[in-house]
């Protein structure tokens, strides 16, 4: 019983399922909303009106959050320099040959036909005639530091 126990204590609480996930959670929120709305009857005119409001406003705030992310996409986007490919590494290149090795792989696996430039870091490169330019970028997320490659095109 004891081990029982602590099996319970020590494992974190999880919605690991894909019925939680991206749309279906906002799936699951007008579901939440239509069985409140359908059981509002039985709830006082007072605190029927302020779940409506609040829920006006969720979904004002959702929208208002929707045209914001949307206007910086575009933004972000529409660089001068053109389109911009990330490509996450496991760990940060040791060497120069490391990084051209992982270059030379990611092409490879993508039918991509490779030339160098300047064999530098950061590289200019052709892809499939076109010029780039290869550079070794860092970006922090939750578990740390992550390594990509940064392939841009020269316009």
């Amino acid at each position: 019983m004891r081990n029982s126990m602590y099996i319970v204590k020590t494992r974190p609480a999880r919605l690991n399922s894909s019925f939680f996930r991206g749309a279906a959670a906002l799936a699951w929120c007008y579901i939440f909303l239509f069985c409140l709305f359908f059981l509002a009857q039985q709830i006082p005119r007072s605190i029927q009106v302020m779940f409506l409001t609040s829920t006006v406003v969720l979904l004002l705030l959702w929208e208002a959050e929707y045209r914001y992310l949307k206007s910086v996409a575009k933004d972000l986007n529409s660089g001068a320099a053109g389109r911009i490919l990330l490509i996450d590494l496991e760990e940060k290149p040791g060497t120069p040959e490391e990084f051209f090795t992982v270059l030379e792989t990611y092409c490879q696996k993508s039918s991509i036909s490779l030339e160098y430039v300047k064999k530098d870091i950061p590289a200019t490169v052709r892809l499939d005639g076109r010029l780039h330019t290869v550079a070794l970028t860092e970006s922090y997320m939750y578990g740390g530091p992550g390594w990509s490659l940064e392939i841009q095109e020269i316009l």
